[in-house]
């Protein structure tokens, strides 16, 4: 079984993914970790600037993200994209969207140390709008909808799930 986090970047994914894998004892892969620095640079035109953009499906490994997690009888995988990558979806049981708005993430955003070079745009200014869309259309096709909430809260829903659909399978395999 695979479960697969989406969101908006600082929507409380990681955090989620990290809880799931203390309760569950599965590993959870993020698609930061996939991230491919030696890809070409993509560049959005902002106001007559050029920003870097680092938010985009293309700079990150997705095919390698699924064939890691594959590797697991259970695993949580989470990404601001994570059911962009095809091969992501096919190996995905339970695919959770975290609803929090736009305006909530981008103050957790401010507040936390970015990994990536100083040139990144992630702020509004910096967002590749048009991309952003597309692939929150797509990942919200398959998406169990969870809307801002607690962690404990987010908790409860996807294990409750979680082990409904565990005993479903078990009853039907028993």
């Amino acid at each position: 079984m695979v479960i697969s986090l989406s969101g908006h970047s600082s929507s409380g994914k990681t955090s989620l993914a990290q809880r799931l894998s203390q309760e569950l004892d599965w590993p959870a892969l993020s698609l930061d970790s996939y991230w491919l620095p030696n890809a070409a640079p993509l560049f959005i035109q902002r106001h007559g600037k050029a920003l870097r953009c680092f938010d985009h499906p293309a700079l990150y490994d997705g095919a390698r993200l699924a064939h890691d997690a594959a590797k697991h009888a259970h695993a949580i995988v989470e990404g601001f994209a994570a059911m962009h990558y095809p091969a992501v979806i096919s190996i995905t049981t339970f695919h959770f969207h975290l609803d929090v708005p736009w305006a909530v993430c981008a103050a957790r955003r401010r507040d936390r140390p970015d990994p990536r070079p100083s040139d990144a745009s992630w702020h509004a200014a910096g967002m590749d709008w048009h991309n952003a869309i597309q692939t929150l259309q797509r990942q919200l096709e398959s998406a169990i909808i969870l809307p801002m909430g607690t962690m404990d809260e987010y908790l409860f829903r996807v294990m409750s799930l979680i082990t409904e659909s565990s005993v479903r399978s078990t009853a039907a395999t028993g």
